[in-house]
């Protein structure tokens, strides 16, 4: 229980390393009528942060995982990223708190801007789980999927290096 809980709590604090799966704990009590034996968990156990809404996935050091998750195995899993993407696929980036990379533009509709398409680490989550549906390789493929009705001042306005000025429509 609460002893053992602690005892694996101070090995962590003073930097004891147990062996990989755990050691087993045997307590007397002090009437010596009963022995209680239990194990202290070494592996890395993760789960999802529902009560602190930090949108991420926190390891059970010490039993710190709420007493329904503790009851269950079913609720960990063995690594922060397999956790993310149990439980906060939608959010995983956040979730897993790598550096994002860029995977190609993408269309901002953040209100402020109108027909951009950009090339940068920011890519939206919801996004990057579907690649396929948001993000291109070149602008102007970005440009006609998501803004057809103005692709011309798409293409200018996401030129982020200022060499293009204006387009011209082939129309004569």
């Amino acid at each position: 229980g609460a002893f053992v809980t602690t005892l694996g709590q101070q090995a962590v604090t003073n930097g004891v390393v147990l062996p990989a799966g755990g050691v087993s704990v045997s307590v007397a009590s002090t009437t010596a009528k009963s022995v209680t034996s239990e194990s202290i968990n070494t592996n890395e156990d993760w789960y999802p942060d529902w009560s602190g809404l930090s949108g991420t996935c926190i390891t059970n050091n010490g039993g710190s995982a709420p007493h329904y998750m503790e009851s269950s195995d079913a609720w960990f899993e063995d690594s922060l990223k397999s956790c993310c993407k149990r439980y906060y696929e939608f959010s995983y980036s956040k979730c897993t708190k790598d550096a994002a990379e860029a995977i190609g533009y993408y269309p901002v509709f953040d209100g402020n801007r109108q027909s951009i398409c950009v090339n940068d680490t920011n890519v939206p989550d919801h996004m990057r789980a579907n690649p396929s549906q948001w993000v291109y390789s070149d602008v102007k493929s970005c440009c006609e999927r998501h803004y057809s009705w103005a692709y011309n001042g798409c293409i200018v306005d996401s030129d982020s290096d200022g060499t293009i000025t204006a387009l011209g429509t082939n129309k004569w």
